[in-house]
């Protein structure tokens, strides 16, 4: 997760939604489901969070989290920070395209005014949540849990997709190849069927010839040898 937040108190507060692996959770959540929470808690036990109190550094996060292959899931974006309200447009904007992926889940204590600044700035409300502060830990873990599950369900798709276009590629290249074998066998014994049939008409037809001559019966069965061979080659 990507944390952008001036405020120390706020962030201190948010490192709060980490759970130890294997954590009762039942009580903590308020769900009836240990199952469901088993899940939540095993996705929040390895969340990671960095955080950036400067909103113009937050593409460059971004830009070296994609570089080194650790992308950010979320980025939970303080609004009540300075300088945040009002770079929300480029920020997201950036954020996007980079990695269309990436939900925004913003936070302010006072929701009317910047939401509405959010939602102009944004237009659809597709990518992006609003949460009420002071922070609620049960419902910022189960909307970031969902979207920590939901991305490692998409890495997991787009890796089976690169493998299976590994897989076909490598197939066609093995298609290929064979067609390649096939054409060079065929072409390869008509090369030898023209070269052999040649010189092979003149051995029958001189040892044709040669059978009517006053051969000896020795001589006209090695020559029958010579025609029989012949005509099996």
């Amino acid at each position: 997760i990507l944390l952008v937040t001036g405020d120390s108190a706020f962030a201190a507060d948010f490192r709060g939604i980490r759970v130890s692996a294997g954590s009762v959770g039942g009580s903590v959540v308020g769900s009836d489901s240990s199952s469901a929470w088993d899940r939540v808690s095993a996705i929040l036990s390895n969340l990671e969070i960095e955080t950036v109190a400067d909103p113009t550094l937050a593409e460059t996060a971004i830009r070296r989290s994609l570089k080194e292959r650790r992308p950010y899931s979320v980025a939970a974006v303080d609004l009540d920070s300075e300088d945040v309200l009002g770079n929300v447009a480029a920020l997201a904007a950036a954020a996007w395209d980079l990695d269309a992926s990436l939900l925004f889940v913003f936070f302010s204590e006072k929701m009317g005014a910047p939401r509405r600044t959010v939602v102009e700035a944004l237009g659809s409300l597709d990518g992006y949540f609003f949460l009420p502060k002071p922070l609620d830990r049960i419902q910022t873990r189960q909307l970031v849990a969902s979207q920590l599950d939901r991305r490692a369900t998409l890495d997991r798709l787009l890796l089976g997709a690169k493998e299976l276009d590994s897989a076909r590629r490598k197939q066609d290249r093995a298609t290929r190849v064979a067609e390649e074998a096939e054409q060079f066998k065929a072409q390869f014994m008509a090369n030898m069927s023209h070269e052999i049939r040649t010189p092979m008409n003149a051995i029958l037809g001189f040892s044709q010839l040669l059978m009517k001559e006053a051969l000896s019966a020795r001589q006209k069965e090695k020559v029958q040898y010579v025609c029989d061979a012949g005509s099996a080659l």
